[in-house]
C-alpha cells in the first residue's frame, strides 16, 4: 500500500469518526434512541449503560489463574472446594472480573477437571459443594523409565 492510499483510507476512518461523533453530540439522538432501547420489555426507560472493563483479561486468564492457584495452595494432593480456592486466590490478591465468582472458578474447575489438569473426589450436591486435588505429578523415574548412567 502506497503513502497515498494509506492517508485516504485514514482520512476517511477520521470522517466517518467525525460524523459519529456529531451524531452522538446531538440531543435529540439520545431521546430517539432512548425510544428504541426502553421497548425490551424490562419497564426500564433509561439508556442502557456498558459496562466498561478498563484493565481487560485475555481469553482463559482465570483458567490459568484456577490452576495455579490450586496448585500453589493445595500441592499435597489434600482436597478442596471451589469456595476454598477463591478465598485462597482472594488473600493472593486476585481480582475477579465476574459478577459471581463461585460460577466462574466452578467453571473454570470443570473445565480443569475434563482436561485432567485436576481431579474431582466427591461430585457437588445442592448445598455441599464439588471436592478437588492436584494430581501427583511423577518424574520419570517414577513412571518407569530408567536412568542411564
Amino acid at each position: 500500500m502506497s503513502k497515498d492510499e494509506a492517508r485516504k483510507r485514514i482520512a476517511q476512518e477520521i470522517s466517518r469518526l467525525q460524523e459519529l461523533q456529531r451524531f452522538l453530540d446531538d440531543p435529540t439522538t439520545g431521546a430517539i434512541l432512548e425510544r428504541y432501547f426502553s421497548q425490551n420489555g424490562d419497564g426500564n426507560t433509561s439508556l442502557p449503560t456498558a459496562r466498561v472493563n478498563r484493565n481487560p483479561s485475555k481469553r482463559g486468564a482465570l483458567l490459568l489463574a484456577v490452576k495455579k492457584a490450586a496448585r500453589e495452595h493445595f500441592p499435597d494432593s489434600s482436597e478442596f472446594t471451589a469456595a476454598e480456592l477463591i478465598k485462597q486466590m482472594m488473600d493472593s490478591g486476585y481480582k475477579f472480573d465476574a459478577k459471581n465468582k463461585v460460577i466462574a472458578v466452578n467453571g473454570a474447575l470443570r473445565r480443569l477437571v475434563k482436561k485432567g489438569a485436576i481431579a474431582q473426589t466427591i461430585e457437588g450436591s445442592g448445598r455441599r459443594g464439588a471436592k478437588y486435588k492436584v494430581p501427583q505429578r511423577f518424574s520419570r523415574e517414577a513412571k518407569g523409565a530408567v536412568a542411564v548412567s
